[in-house]
């Protein structure tokens, strides 16, 4: 073995000798990174822990409402909505079921899920649950600007599906068609209703009836709600014969109403009958001012729904004669208290039965408005907000009015409160179906999320 060889050994033995030193040093540095590893997982994981600790005492807290499974829905939808509470493994959507099942709409036969995290459920006052299922409406309808709708409010139809369906910023009727079960066709007319009274100014149609080829297009009645400002053109009624309103008026776009066109007001009654006359001149709907927004063609009758004023645990109805209101002979109404077993309600909407009427309910007064009174703000509250959404039956005549069952699936959010505003019974009902499919939309939700319940006919009927 050369010199060179023995050097290379030595020098390579040195290298082994000194290997110790440099393991151990890199072991270090291992440990050290491991550590640090270490404790950042155990920070994480403790974190997720501490997070998940927190939503859960959230939930906990959400659903301790003394039984009121409503509020405990709200509650647990807030907590979504608000980012609260991240449910990516759909664990308040387990639980929403417990206390009403809230299922996912299932796609098929035209029905979808569009835009709620859950489907609106009617809770029957019998405890059964029946789903609701969201329509498919195409492109969707748009406002006057192309947005797209989140205001639609009071609808009605005719028997062969040809419909309309009021905007609730009040400016123009969408017509459309129902083309099929869970299928609404939009027909991108807008009937402009101001030429209905020859103003530019908006009308604030909430309610719309159709019976016997006649469409029936009833105002509020109401101030306006920012600053009580008294609205002479929201105090009309129109009956407009539905071949001139979706033919003449919606494709020529003529700027005065068709001749047979018949025009009211209920502005006699609000102003001098004694059940009225308080909440009527310039009292806003905060305070239980005067606001229609339901009703109904009945034969020779004209039956009006009021959201406001309402008696506490009662719902008023006024039934007029329809020949003698448009020939401006100012009947007498016929007023109806009809009770119900909650209080603080008015009507939303309402629609004809064979025997009898179904009734859309929800609070009587709106939300405070910070647009009222500044210097007195206990004046712009309400007496009672917070109540659900129900549907009643009416037979048309007794004094009490029957729970036919509660929404649930319209809660308020961060930015929203989708609110159920329109109600249609479906024009292909037969007598002796086993149920009644009634559709309901919502306001401050796009395309008012047309929602169809198949409710049980002796839910709905007199007896």
């Amino acid at each position: 073995m050369g010199p060179t060889d023995e050097a290379n050994r030595e020098s390579g033995g040195g290298r082994l000798r000194s290997s110790p030193l440099v393991v151990a040093a890199v072991a270090a540095l291992i440990a050290g990174a491991l550590g640090i590893i270490g404790n950042t997982v155990a920070i994480i994981w403790n974190g997720k822990i501490q997070q998940q600790q927190a939503e859960n005492q959230l939930i906990t807290d959400a659903v301790k409402t003394n039984g009121d499974r409503y509020l405990a829905l709200r509650n647990l939808q807030f907590l979504i909505e608000s980012g609260r509470v991240d449910d990516s493994d759909g664990r308040i959507a387990k639980m929403a079921k417990k206390y009403a099942p809230m299922l996912p709409v299932q796609q098929g036969s035209g029905v979808t899920n569009l835009n709620s995290r859950f489907a609106a459920i009617l809770l029957t006052r019998t405890g059964d649950l029946i789903r609701g299922y969201t329509w498919d409406y195409g492109d969707g309808f748009t406002e006057a600007d192309g947005a797209t709708a989140r205001n639609l409010g009071a609808l009605a139809c005719q028997s062969n599906g040809s419909c309309v369906v009021v905007d609730d910023r009040n400016r123009y009727a969408s017509l459309f068609e129902i083309s099929s079960y869970g299928v609404i066709r939009p027909l991108f007319k807008k009937v402009p209703l101001m030429v209905l009274a020859r103003t530019e100014s908006k009308l604030d149609i909430e309610a719309v009836s159709y019976e016997n080829g006649n469409y029936l297009f009833v105002g509020s009645h109401s101030v306006s709600v920012k600053r009580g400002s008294v609205k002479e053109n929201r105090r009309h009624l129109f009956l407009v014969p539905a071949k001139d309103f979706q033919g003449r008026i919606a494709t020529s776009g003529e700027d005065e109403p068709p001749d047979r066109t018949k025009k009211a007001s209920l502005h006699y009654i609000f102003s001098n009958h004694p059940d009225f006359k308080e909440e009527y001149n310039g009292l806003l709907l905060q305070r239980g001012g005067v606001n229609v927004e339901g009703a109904a063609l009945d034969g020779e009758s004209v039956l009006i729904g009021m959201r406001a004023p309402s008696p506490l645990f009662a719902l008023t109805i006024l039934r007029l004669n329809r020949d003698d209101l448009f020939a401006g002979e100012e009947p007498e109404p016929e007023i109806f208290n009809v009770a119900v077993d909650r209080k603080g309600i008015g009507i939303r909407d309402m629609a004809k039965l064979d025997d009898g009427f179904l009734l859309l309910t929800g609070d009587s007064h709106s939300e405070a408005s910070a647009y009222i009174d500044p210097q007195n703000p206990d004046l712009d509250k309400p007496t009672i907000v917070g109540n659900p959404f129900e549907l009643y039956f009416w037979d048309g005549s007794s004094q009490r009015a029957r729970l036919v069952g509660t929404i649930l699936g319209a809660f308020p959010s961060i930015e929203d409160f989708v609110k159920a505003e329109g109600l249609l019974v479906l024009p292909d009902n037969k007598p002796d179906a086993p149920t009644l499919d009634v559709l309901i939309t919502f306001d401050g939700i796009e395309n008012g999320a047309p929602t169809s319940f198949q409710i049980p006919r002796d839910l709905v009927k007199a007896g």
